[in-house]
């Protein structure tokens, strides 16, 4: 098994045991192995002792940078347990007086394989398709392909799928639908986005498997909740 490596080994896991708490780290399986593997590396090159515990410690505290605290969950998407059932989604629709939204795709409408196809639309949003306006007006849409990973784009020739699109959007037009909606996030520990009427170039606008907040009609409202999401990483 690991022979003379074996008291280093058992250093290793003593650290990554007294380590985990202080770094507020939720350590995976494959992180472990990564960390296991780099030492036992370290050794294998006969370094000294003291070297190898500050080539472990030194690499355990970056690790710990990258990774998420003890105290954050994964967040719910669909098909996890803790995505919400589509009754509770339609009770926060009625909550939300039917400003609730089920996106597809705006370039879905040229591929025959989605429920949404209609080739004479399929002309119309391909010929506005790179305009500010068309996108602006979508509730998912947005002007760079890229931030959705060009999931679905107007041209048949290319594959589409919803992926890359927020599953649900809060067509937000009062300060109350945004409580609602924000509430509603937080409670079920779903990601919240945000798309107003002006640029990301983060393209923290849209992403997939998430809740999105959407206003456009209210340019004060629309500033409000843009300042608040640029306060921190999306919820």
């Amino acid at each position: 098994m690991l022979g003379e490596h074996e008291p280093h080994s058992k250093f290793f896991w003593s650290c990554m045991k007294v380590l985990q708490p202080y770094l507020r780290l939720q350590l995976r399986i494959n992180t472990i192995s990564s960390f296991s593997s780099f030492f036992h590396l370290q050794v294998s090159k006969r370094a000294k002792p003291s070297k190898v515990m500050l080539s472990l410690f030194k690499f355990l505290v970056l690790g710990a940078i990258s990774f998420t605290s003890v105290n954050a969950k994964c967040k719910a998407i669909p098909g996890s347990a803790g995505w919400p059932s589509s009754a509770r989604w339609n009770a926060l629709n009625q909550t939300l007086g039917g400003q609730l939204i089920k996106p597809t795709p705006p370039g879905a409408v040229c591929h025959s394989d989605q429920p949404t196809y209609n080739n004479a639309t399929c002309a119309v949003v391909a010929q506005q398709w790179s305009t500010y306006t068309f996108h602006t007006d979508n509730p998912v849409s947005t002007d760079w392909d890229n931030t959705n990973n060009d999931t679905c784009l107007p041209d048949p020739a290319q594959p589409c799928s919803p992926i890359g699109y927020p599953v649900y959007v809060v067509n937000a037009t009062t300060p109350e639908h945004v409580a609602v909606g924000v509430k509603f996030a937080a409670a079920n520990n779903i990601r919240l986005i945000v798309k107003g009427t002006g640029h990301d170039y983060m393209g923290r606008s849209v992403f997939p498997k998430t809740i999105s907040h959407w206003h456009k009609s209210d340019p004060l409202l629309d500033q409000s909740v843009q300042t608040l999401s640029q306060s921190g990483p999306t919820t």
